[in-house]
């Protein structure tokens, strides 16, 4: 076999393999929608009386504590199960499965 036909066997075998991961992805992801699992980012907020809210896409989510807690007025990405629990706070209730901090600047409000 010369170097051209093994260059393309290569690609071929690889575009195959990313197709399938792909595929594979989306179906993940299909599931994950099914579940109620979300994914937002956002500036995490002091929502009264005692909650953590955090808005995303004209929605906002009121979320469960976790440990350590999200801190406040800090850019946060989220990742939760929307259970429709019942909240003290107003906002559609996300039970956190894990966050972590992002580059978003979040001004502390007054």
């Amino acid at each position: 076999m010369n170097m051209g036909r093994s260059l393309a066997v290569i690609v071929a075998i690889c575009t195959t393999l990313g197709a399938t991961s792909g595929a594979e992805a989306a179906k993940a992801k299909k599931g994950a929608k099914s579940k109620g699992i979300v994914v937002v980012s956002g500036c995490a907020r002091f929502a009264p009386p005692f909650c953590t809210a955090i808005s995303s896409r004209g929605t906002t989510y009121t979320l469960s504590p976790t440990t350590p807690p999200i801190p406040r007025d800090t850019g946060v990405t989220v990742v939760g199960r929307k259970t429709g629990g019942m909240s003290p706070c107003f906002g559609t209730w996300l039970e956190v499965i894990s966050w972590k901090p992002n580059r978003l600047l979040c001004t502390q409000s007054k």
